[in-house]
Formats: structure tokens, C-alpha cells, sequence
């Protein structure tokens, strides 16, 4: 969980400090460790429950002051609350029948979500909001793919 909880700080530092620039897409770094975070919330949630992922969040943000300008901490905080709770919501209906469905799902709604609230906040407009779901979908992938590997190892090569 201290892992989720620095990669939430750090997320909003790499925002606020690093960029890439791919022909019109500007992507803050931020934004890919971002994308892997709604996966890693996902592991949080299977492994230490609903509470701890919202105690995460709240330690992260706490944690975001100190490496991050208040603004985009807000913008991060409220972005984060919004789309954790539809990518908790999400992830929770689909859990039954596919972690791997799960995981795919609840991204999506959380990358979609969480990009259209901070970008606007944190930037004070939409014109990065292009990169910020590039970045988060490129995560989110690699993330996805990750997690089916393991999954995979577990059951003996079988992916779910």
C-alpha cells in the first residue's frame, strides 16, 4: 500500500515537472504512472479492501503537497475521488466474472473520468486532455497486460 501511496505523490509531481512531447500530444509523465495507479488500486482493493485504498488515496494527496502545487494537488484530489469511486464501482461489478475484464473496465471509466476533471482544473483548460487519455490508455494496457501474465503464471499458462 506505501507503494500506492507514493506512486499517488509522484504521479502529481511527474504532472507538475515532466512532460513528453509526441507530435500534438503533450503527455505529462505523471499521467502513465497515473494509468498504472488505477490498476494498482485494483490490487489494493483485492488485497486490503475498500478502506485501505480510500487511506491510500487520502495519504497520497497529503503527500502530493509537498512535491506538487496546490492547484494541481486539488485538481488531482478531486479528479482521484471522482474516478476512484467509478473505477471501485466498476471494478466491483465485473470482478465476478474476469479479473482481467475488471481491470479493463474500471481503467476506462477511471482514465476517461479522472483526465476530464483534472485537466480543466489543474491546467485551466482542455487543450492537454488529448495526451492525459493517451498516457492513461498506454498505461493501462501495459498495466492489463501485466496483470494477465501473472494471473497466467499462477494458473499455470492459462490466461483468464
Amino acid at each position: 500500500m506505501g507503494t500506492f501511496l507514493a506512486g499517488i505523490a509522484a504521479a502529481n509531481w511527474g504532472s507538475s515537472h515532466v512532460a513528453v512531447v509526441l507530435g500534438s500530444l503533450v503527455i505529462p509523465a505523471g499521467v502513465v504512472l497515473a494509468g498504472v495507479l488505477l490498476t494498482a488500486r485494483d490490487i489494493v482493493q483485492d488485497t486490503l479492501g475498500s478502506a485501505a485504498v480510500a487511506a491510500a488515496i487520502g495519504g497520497g494527496m497529503a503527500a502530493s503537497l509537498m512535491v506538487a502545487p496546490p492547484r494541481l494537488v486539488l485538481a488531482s484530489t478531486t479528479a482521484f475521488l471522482v474516478a476512484e469511486l467509478v473505477d471501485w464501482w466498476l471494478y466491483t461489478r465485473f470482478r465476478r466474472r474476469s479479473r482481467s475484464a475488471a481491470i479493463a473496465v474500471s481503467n476506462l471509466g477511471g482514465l476517461v473520468l479522472d483526465s476530464a476533471v483534472f485537466v480543466p482544473w489543474a491546467f485551466g483548460s482542455l487543450a492537454l486532455l488529448p495526451g492525459h487519455l493517451a498516457g492513461k490508455a498506454v498505461a493501462t494496457v501495459m498495466a492489463l497486460a501485466a496483470a494477465a501474465a501473472l494471473t497466467a503464471r499462477r494458473r499455470g499458462g492459462v490466461l483468464p
